[in-house]
């Protein structure tokens, strides 16, 4: 986003939990860089973009979640993608005409608005069994609880997966009367279901090599030694990135 006036510490990554009586719902979008940034001219607000796509898809999934708890993660994911796109499609509806009008020739000369991002959530129960969805690059560390001891896990979320790399798009077309309308693909995704876990690690791409080997190699030895540690480490990779622990304290 090439605004002077932008906010360059608004990042495209959106992290976030919520927990009940029961069970923790974590989620990670990586909305995907270097496509289209569209703003009301009347506003000057943000109406599609990677960033907003993030942002929304992380509200619409915590709302969802609460409204039906029970609803299985793929269920839960889906729900929020076609709730988003929905809204969406209202917002085209009420931009100005001026900019409707540029919008619909833009798309008669194939210029396409795209926006995308990564998914990664899970249900963390209090007793320790966990699911998590993935569809993307973003990455989860998984350790177990063993009495006083803490043992990292190697599972396909600790690295790329290339039957899961993958993310949402959203595409602006013309329907087939020739109004402006927002298609949508059908990720592929992983779900990957754990017992006995007691912490989560989750990161964005973002997150550099060094920071990655650290939590791998020595959380288990040192948890809150390695917390402190990142504060410190000089970050190179040029990209948004987050991490977040979630750790069951069963005393």
């Amino acid at each position: 986003m090439d605004d002077p006036g932008s906010d360059i510490d608004l990042g495209e990554d959106v992290c976030g939990f919520i927990s009940t009586s029961s069970e923790i719902l974590s989620w990670l979008f990586d909305g995907t860089s270097d496509l289209h940034c569209l703003k009301n001219p009347a506003s000057n607000r943000e109406y599609f973009s990677s960033r907003l796509l993030a942002q929304c898809l992380s509200n619409t999934l915590k709302r969802a979640y609460l409204q039906q708890p029970a609803t299985s993660l793929d269920e839960l994911v889906a729900s929020a993608i076609l709730k988003v796109r929905d809204d969406w499609r209202e917002v085209l509806n009420g931009l100005p005409e001026e900019e409707k009008d540029l919008l619909t020739s833009n798309i008669n000369n194939k210029n396409f608005p795209e926006c995308a991002a990564t998914i990664m959530a899970a249900r963390f129960s209090l007793d320790g069994s966990l699911s998590v969805y993935r569809s993307g690059d973003s990455k989860m560390l998984l350790f177990e609880s063993a009495g006083n001891s803490i043992n990292h896990l190697d599972t396909s979320l600790a690295s790329k997966n290339p039957d899961s790399n993958d993310r949402i798009f959203f595409r602006m077309v013309l329907d087939a009367e020739g109004e402006l309308d927002i298609v949508s693909n059908q990720p592929d995704y992983e779900v990957v279901n754990q017992e006995g876990i007691g912490t989560i690690i989750c990161m964005s791409d973002g997150v550099g090599l060094s920071t990655e080997m650290l939590l791998k190699e020595d959380y288990d030895r040192d948890p809150q030694k390695v917390r402190d540690e990142i504060i410190y480490q000089s970050q190179g990779t040029r990209d948004d990135k987050v991490i977040c622990f979630i750790e069951l304290n069963r005393r």
